[in-house]
């Protein structure tokens, strides 16, 4: 878990958008992804597990420019369980 978080905490530090934890259809793993712009970094047939807006105006007025605080309370307050209903549909869509 350390080692995905690490991942993906660092995909939310270099994001301009969204960082993301998809499963990718194709391959059939999770990957974090950095989508910047709404659309730029997307993966075709990827399916989103899991979601954070790093857009400045999710962050900025609780946090000022503490874009990391902002990122370790995101896992604070994550209900798990959505996450993993959401990959366990995805596994069962597409394996």
């Amino acid at each position: 878990y350390e080692a995905w978080k690490g991942e993906f905490e660092a995909a939310a530090g270099a994001a301009g958008g969204w960082a993301l934890l998809v499963y990718d259809s194709f391959s059939n793993q999770l990957r974090n992804v950095v989508v910047d712009k709404h659309d730029q970094g997307a993966l075709w047939g990827s399916h989103p597990i899991l979601a954070l807006d790093v857009w400045e105006h999710s962050y900025y007025h609780d946090y000022g420019p503490a874009r990391g605080d902002f990122v370790s309370a995101f896992f604070e307050v994550v209900d798990w369980d959505e996450p993993s209903a959401r990959y366990d549909q995805a596994v069962e869509l597409f394996e």
